[in-house]
C-alpha cells in the first residue's frame, strides 16, 4: 500500500520574529558587558607595566647594592634591563638627582627614574627638566628610589 509523505509538521522551528528578538537582547546584553571587558583589559595592561617598570627598578638597585650604591650607566641599562618589552612599550633609565613634584604636591629628590610611557605611547612630561610634573592627568608609569634609599643599601 502506497502512503504519501506528509510534509514536516509546522511549529517545530523558531520564527523570524522569534529570532530578531533574541538578537535584540544579546545584543543588549553585549552592548552591557563590553565597557566592562574593555575597562578591564586596560588595567591589566597597565598593572604589566607597572610590574615592569618595578622589576626594572629592582635591577638597577640590585646593581647599585653589589657596585658600592654607584648607580648603573645608561649602556648596562640598555644592555641589561631595558630588554623588557610590554604591550606598552621599553621603559627608559634616566639616572642623576632630580627633584620631583608628587601627587600630592610634595617635592621629592629622586636618584634615578623608570619611565614608561603608559597607553598613549606619547611621553606626557618632559623628565630631564627640574621639577618633573607627576600629576595623574599623565598617564606615564614612573618609579624611582630616593639617594637615601639608594645609599641605605651599602653597608
Amino acid at each position: 500500500m502506497y502512503r504519501p509523505i506528509s510534509p514536516k509538521p509546522i511549529g517545530k522551528g523558531f520564527s523570524l520574529v522569534e529570532m530578531a528578538i533574541i538578537l535584540v537582547i544579546m545584543s543588549l546584553m553585549v552592548a552591557a558587558l563590553l565597557p566592562r571587558i574593555i575597562s578591564g583589559t586596560k588595567r591589566d595592561v597597565m598593572a604589566e607595566a607597572k610590574r615592569m617598570v618595578r622589576s626594572a627598578r629592582n635591577e638597577v638597585l640590585g646593581y647599585a647594592k653589589a657596585n658600592g650604591c654607584a648607580l648603573p650607566p645608561a649602556a648596562w641599562f640598555s644592555a641589561q634591563a631595558a630588554h623588557r618589552w610590554g604591550r606598552l612599550g621599553a621603559v627608559a633609565y634616566l639616572s642623576g638627582n632630580r627633584t620631583l613634584t608628587l601627587v600630592n604636591g610634595t617635592n621629592q629628590t629622586a636618584a634615578f627614574l623608570i619611565v614608561s610611557n603608559g597607553t598613549d605611547q606619547t611621553n606626557d612630561t618632559d623628565y630631564s627638566a627640574n621639577p618633573t610634573d607627576l600629576r595623574p592627568v599623565h598617564d606615564d608609569i614612573v618609579d624611582f628610589a630616593t639617594p637615601a634609599f639608594v645609599q641605605s643599601l651599602c653597608p
